[in-house]
């Protein structure tokens, strides 16, 4: 969607130029057949989009699209700048629209998994209990307490995975089992990259944790899975004694 939304972005802008630029009638009909021509393109890419991830759209963004889609249909080939026009006023209004759906879900993410660190730092220090079990989990490596935090950050409705050796997403609790997105999405609001280091050490040994993670991090190229998963930001988290 982030690539649909630029480009719609920029017809917009070529639009404004286009109806500024005082170009002569024969000129204007050549411009106006190439954006019209681009408005159809983009609109096809939404619609690839609607038809592509029907299972990971919320029902909002489902309606959104499918009403621009409608909408769309019925323009018909009005010719010239009627045609750019209303082709350019339904896509910017899909823009702002499926902008404000998506973004609106992506803060909800990300104020419920800064809940769930907060709240993790404090049971660790409040909670004999926990801290225990963080210790041990500590002593006993890195994947131990990435088990533990993926299991408490699922406690607060996000589902964290990590990033594997080619880049394709690692479940943190069942590494051996192909990475379940369909549990993902029916059990969680949502999903978020997070790299696990052990920090045992002074700062170097922070900052080397710290680099690692963003490495790893970086390895990942998925995006916005429609309104599931945030992209940004990517949560390294270092646990150090």
């Amino acid at each position: 969607w982030r690539r649909i939304s630029a480009r719609i972005a920029a017809l917009i802008a070529a639009g404004e130029f286009f109806l500024r630029s005082g170009v002569t009638l024969g000129d204007q009909d050549c411009g106006s057949n190439l954006l019209v021509a681009n408005a159809n393109g983009t609109a096809e890419a939404v619609r690839r989009l609607a038809d592509g991830h029907c299972g990971r759209l919320t029902g909002e963004q489902r309606r959104c699209l499918a009403a621009f889609q409608e909408r769309y249909s019925e323009v018909g080939s009005p010719p010239g700048l009627a045609g750019v026009m209303s082709r350019v006023a339904y896509l910017a209004s899909l823009r702002a629209e499926f902008d404000y759906l998506s973004s609106d879900t992506a803060e909800q993410v990300r104020r419920l998994t800064a809940r769930a660190f907060t709240h993790l730092q404090r049971l660790i220090v409040a909670d004999p209990d926990v801290r225990r079990r963080w210790k041990a989990a500590f002593d006993a490596g890195e994947t131990e307490c990435e088990k533990l935090g993926a299991c408490h950050l699922l406690w607060h409705g996000i589902w964290a995975f990590k990033c594997g050796a080619a880049g394709e997403r690692t479940d943190l609790v069942m590494a051996e089992q192909r990475f379940d997105e369909q549990l993902a999405r029916c059990s969680a609001q949502g999903m978020v990259l997070t790299e696990w280091k052990l920090a045992k050490g002074g700062d170097t040994a922070r900052e080397g944790a710290e680099g690692g993670a963003r490495r790893q991090a970086e390895r990942y190229h998925g995006g916005i899975l429609a309104g599931l998963e945030i992209s940004s930001p990517r949560y390294l988290v270092i646990v150090s004694e």
